[in-house]
């Protein structure tokens, strides 16, 4: 064999040869250590927090299933009852006195007492007296508790028994009335991606789904109302407070004002409606979040018309 076969035969022969293994050093094998520490605690919180959020939805959700299906129940069982002719008349001849009332006595009497509470939600109230009325849509999962708290903030992190909820509940601003006279009703809640809460309520940017479900019943402790929609859209809160006078104020001084929201409401709708509230016409006003801006928000508008018999 030729010297240059010797060579080219040791050149060979060395890289078949197993490379060794490089040892890690004891630092190296320290920080290793701790690496894998960490990814494995980062692994079990990971578990433990998601298992936690899957346990405290699913207890909020059997509670949510609980009070509908209570609110059904007696809902069903206060529309079976018949209102006897005895209690019509006597009904009727409590009007024709409070008609005859001066006006201060009048604007008193719209103050309602607890006996004036819908059989529906009394037990309810009774329970909790933050508890302010029921939402609903027929035929979606839209169907919540309405919470009115001393501020906008506390039931927007805490459930109805008062306990800390991530999702909070649905809530009538602290600024209206349903024990009197209140012209416009405003009510928010979370835009929750599963659909929960107000995360629904974004289905109303087609006009498709609003063609299906064009009426929102809003029930307060003293009457049930039904709402037809006449506006949806996306603005935010610096816009509305601007432009259509809303979230500064919930009266409105004269038909002016009046007419000047639900103008600014149809021009910024989505999509146009067929009705067009009058001055006078009780507005509900839906408000969540719309996550494309900081400040952005979707809104839902809808009136009673003069022929409701809820209004």
């Amino acid at each position: 064999m030729s010297a240059d076969g010797q060579i080219k035969g040791i050149s060979i022969e060395r890289r078949n040869k197993p490379k060794k293994k490089k040892q890690l050093s004891e630092k190296q094998k320290r920080i290793l250590t701790v690496v894998e520490s960490v990814l494995i605690l980062t692994l079990s919180f990971s578990v433990v927090f998601l298992g936690i959020n899957f346990y405290l939805d699913r207890k909020s959700e059997k509670k949510m299933d609980s009070i509908r299906t209570q609110v059904k129940e007696s809902r069903l069982q206060f529309e079976s009852i018949a209102i006897p002719e005895e209690s019509k008349e006597k009904n009727r001849q409590k009007k024709e006195a409070s008609d005859k009332k001066d006006d201060a006595a009048e604007s008193a009497a719209k103050k309602h007492s607890t006996d004036e509470i819908l059989p529906i939600y009394r037990k309810m109230h009774e329970e909790n007296e933050n508890f302010a009325g029921w939402l609903y849509v027929d035929g979606t999962n839209l169907e919540y508790p309405i919470m009115q708290g001393p501020d906008n903030k506390f039931y927007l992190s805490h459930d109805m028994d008062g306990a800390y909820d991530k999702y909070g509940m649905l809530i009538l601003d602290e600024n209206c009335n349903i024990d009197s006279d209140c012209p416009q009703l405003v009510i928010y809640g979370h835009n929750v991606n599963s659909g929960k809460l107000f995360g629904e309520l974004l289905f109303y940017k087609e006009e498709a789904y609003c063609d299906y479900h064009p009426e929102i019943c809003f029930d307060t402790l003293y009457g049930r109302g039904t709402y037809r929609v006449f506006a949806a859209f996306t603005t935010t809160v610096s816009e509305a407070q601007k432009d259509g006078k809303m979230f500064s104020s919930l009266e409105f001084s004269d038909k002016e004002s009046y007419d000047g929201l639900v103008s600014w409401a149809k021009e910024k709708s989505l999509y146009e409606r067929d009705f067009t509230p009058q001055y006078g016409d009780d507005i509900l006003s839906l408000v969540t979040c719309e996550h494309s801006d900081e400040e952005g928000r979707f809104i839902v508008f809808a009136a009673k018309d003069e022929g409701d018999a809820g209004k």
